[in-house]
């Protein structure tokens, strides 16, 4: 199976997971699952579960709320 899951206990590095809350495309209930299992292995991770968003991004706003946690992670852990 090709699901990100199932290749988790590889994780080394941090990683940041931003998801929208309405993605209807990609539901928020596998990406729960996956930040489990980060939970259970004991790997360091953010989650942002943007609200009002689905799976297409429309607008500046939505860009921002979307881009502004990634930038935070990536100055917080390439220091």
């Amino acid at each position: 199976d090709r699901s990100p899951i199932h290749f988790v206990k590889n994780l080394r590095a941090p990683i940041c997971i931003i998801h929208p809350q309405n993605d209807t495309r990609t539901p928020l209930r596998p990406v729960l699952r996956y930040v489990m299992k980060l939970l259970e292995l004991g790997r360091t991770f953010e989650l942002h579960v943007i609200p009002d968003i689905g799976h297409a991004i429309r607008n500046m706003d939505d860009l921002l709320k979307i881009v502004m946690p990634a930038v935070t992670f990536l100055d917080k852990y390439l220091k």
